[in-house]
C-alpha cells in the first residue's frame, strides 16, 4: 500500500503540474491568437488546469483501491532475486511518461498555431498588396517574391496564357525557376503544365513518382518537389503559379499547396480586374481623343494643340519619374486641358486680330468652364483631373488665373502642363505672328523661372524639349 503521506504529496504534485501545464498552453494560444485578450486566455487555462488537477486528485484513491492486490505480487517467471521498484518510483515514472507525451502534443499544437498565425498575417499583407499594387508589371514580381519567401521555396514563376498564341509565357520569375527567363514561352501540352491546365486543379509533382494518384499520397520529403497552381477566375484559366523546391529540404505538404491555392485565386482576381481596367482605359482614351479633336477643330489656329501639349507633358512626366497612375492622370488631363473652349463663342475663339480686354477675359474663362464640364463626370472619371484642367494657367508667383494660386499650392501636374502649353503656343504660327524658333522658345521658358514656372521643373523641361520638339514635328506636325 502507498503511504497516506506520500499519496498526499503525489496529489499536490499532480495538482500543481495540471495548473502549470494548462497555464503554459493558454500562454501559447494567447501568443498565437493576438486578436483575443492574452490574460483572459491564460486565466481560463489556469482555471481549466485547476479543474483537471482536482479531478485527477479525486480519482487517484479510487484507482489505487480498485487495483487487485495480487497484481502487486511479482510474477512467477520473474527472477526471484529481482527487487521490485518502490511503488512511489513507479508512480513517478508513470507521471513523467504522461507529462512527456502531453508536452510533445502541446509543442506540436503550439507549432501549428504559430504557423497558422504566420499564414494569417501573410494573408492580411497579401490583401493589402492586391489593392495597392494593381498593375500586372508591378504586382506579379512583388507577389512572387513574397510567396517564395513565405513558403521557403527555392524558385517560383508566374506563367500567363497568351491570348493569341495560347502558350504559357513567363511574366515573373524568382530564383532559378527551372531555368526559365522572363518572357520565355513553355508548351502547354507537356508535363505538369498540361496536368494543371487539363484538370484546373493544384498538382504536386514528386521526383520519381510518376502516378498522379500516388503523388497525392506520397510523403513530402524531396527538396525538388514542384507545385503547379492554376490561376483562374470564373472557371477561366489565366495561367499557372509554379513553386519549386524547399530550401529546408523537406518538400511541400498538401497544407502548403492549399495555401498556395488561396494566394493564386487572389492573384487571378486582381489580374482579371487589371485586364478589365486596361480595356476600359483604352476605350475611355479613344473617346477622349475624339472629343479633343472636336475641341481643336473649333479653333483653326490651335489644331492638334492639345495632342502636342499632351506629348510634351508625358515626356516631362516620364523624365520626372511619375508613377503609372500619375502618368495616366497626366495623359487625360493634358489632352482635356482646353475642353472649356467648347463654351467660348466662335467669333472670339477664331478672331484673326488682337483680342480686346473683354474678349481676353472670355478666353480666360475656359479654365473654369472646363472644370465645370468635367465636374459633371467627376465621380465617374478614373482620375481627378479637375485641378489640372482648372489650374494650367496659374503662375508660380501667384499672378495667374483663375484662382491666383501660388507656388506648391498649384497642382504639380498642372505646373508641368503649363510649361508644355506655353512652349507649344510660342512655337506655333498665328495670323498675327510667326512661331518662335526653337532656341528662342527654350530661352523664353528659362526666363519664366520663378515667376511663371516652377523653378524645379524648368531645368528638366529645357533639357528634353529640343528632342521632343523634333519628334513631335515629325509625328504630329507643328501648329
Amino acid at each position: 500500500m502507498v503511504r497516506p503521506t506520500y499519496m498526499r504529496s503525489v496529489k499536490i504534485q499532480l495538482f500543481l503540474i495540471s495548473i502549470v501545464t494548462m497555464g503554459s498552453l493558454g500562454a501559447a494560444i494567447a501568443f498565437a491568437i493576438r486578436s483575443f485578450s492574452e490574460w483572459a486566455i491564460v486565466g481560463i487555462s489556469l482555471g481549466a488546469g485547476a479543474l483537471v488537477g482536482l479531478v485527477t486528485v479525486a480519482l487517484l484513491p479510487a484507482l489505487d483501491e480498485t487495483k487487485p492486490e495480487e497484481s502487486r505480487e511479482p510474477r512467477e517467471d520473474a527472477p526471484r532475486n529481482h527487487t521490485p521498484l518502490p511503488e512511489s518510483v513507479v508512480v513517478q515514472h508513470g507521471i513523467a511518461e504522461v507529462l512527456s507525451k502531453m508536452s510533445d502534443k502541446f509543442a506540436a499544437c503550439q507549432g501549428d498555431l504559430e504557423r497558422k498565425s504566420r499564414d494569417f498575417d501573410f494573408l492580411v499583407d497579401f490583401s493589402k498588396m492586391m489593392t495597392t499594387t494593381p498593375s500586372e508589371g508591378k504586382l506579379l514580381p512583388f507577389v512572387l517574391e513574397k510567396i517564395a519567401y513565405h513558403v521557403g521555396a527555392k524558385s517560383a514563376s508566374f506563367l500567363l496564357l497568351d491570348k493569341r498564341s495560347k502558350e504559357l509565357v513567363a511574366r515573373a520569375v524568382t530564383g532559378s525557376a527551372g531555368g526559365l527567363a522572363r518572357g520565355e514561352c513553355v508548351p502547354t501540352d507537356e508535363g505538369i503544365y498540361a496536368q494543371v491546365l487539363g484538370s484546373k486543379r493544384t498538382v504536386i509533382q514528386r521526383r520519381g513518382v510518376r502516378s498522379r494518384a500516388l503523388a497525392r499520397i506520397a510523403t513530402p520529403g524531396d527538396p525538388e518537389d514542384v507545385v503547379g497552381v492554376p490561376l483562374q477566375v470564373d472557371n477561366r484559366m489565366l495561367g499557372i503559379l509554379m513553386v519549386e523546391g524547399k530550401k529546408d529540404g523537406t518538400g511541400f505538404t498538401h497544407g502548403e499547396s492549399e495555401f498556395l491555392g488561396y494566394l493564386a485565386n487572389g492573384t487571378a482576381m486582381v489580374l482579371r480586374y487589371a485586364s478589365l481596367q486596361e480595356e476600359l482605359t483604352k476605350i475611355f482614351l479613344s473617346i477622349v481623343r475624339a472629343l479633343v479633336q472636336a475641341v481643336d477643330a473649333r479653333d483653326r489656329y490651335t489644331r492638334n494643340h492639345s495632342t502636342r501639349v499632351s506629348e510634351y507633358s508625358m515626356a516631362l512626366g516620364r523624365a520626372l519619374k511619375f508613377d503609372p497612375d500619375e502618368q495616366d492622370r497626366m495623359l487625360f488631363g493634358s489632352l482635356l486641358h482646353d475642353i472649356g473652349k467648347l463654351g467660348i463663342p466662335d467669333h472670339i475663339l477664331n478672331k484673326p486680330g488682337k483680342l480686346t480686354d473683354e474678349e481676353f477675359e472670355v478666353i480666360k474663362s475656359h479654365t473654369v468652364r472646363g472644370s465645370e464640364i468635367l465636374g459633371h463626370l467627376e465621380t465617374r472619371l478614373p482620375w481627378n483631373i479637375l485641378p489640372l484642367v482648372r489650374s494650367h494657367h496659374e503662375r508660380w508667383d501667384g499672378t495667374g488665373y483663375p484662382d491666383r494660386l501660388q507656388g506648391a499650392s498649384i497642382d504639380r501636374q498642372a505646373r508641368v502642363v503649363a510649361i508644355a502649353d506655353v512652349f507649344d503656343a510660342i512655337t506655333s504660327d498665328r495670323v498675327y505672328r510667326p512661331g518662335m524658333p526653337l532656341d528662342q522658345a527654350i530661352m523664353e521658358i528659362r526666363r519664366g523661372v520663378g515667376h511663371h514656372f516652377d523653378p524645379n521643373l524648368v531645368p528638366v523641361a529645357t533639357s528634353l524639349l529640343e528632342t521632343e520638339y523634333k519628334r513631335v514635328a515629325e509625328s504630329i506636325g507643328l501648329g
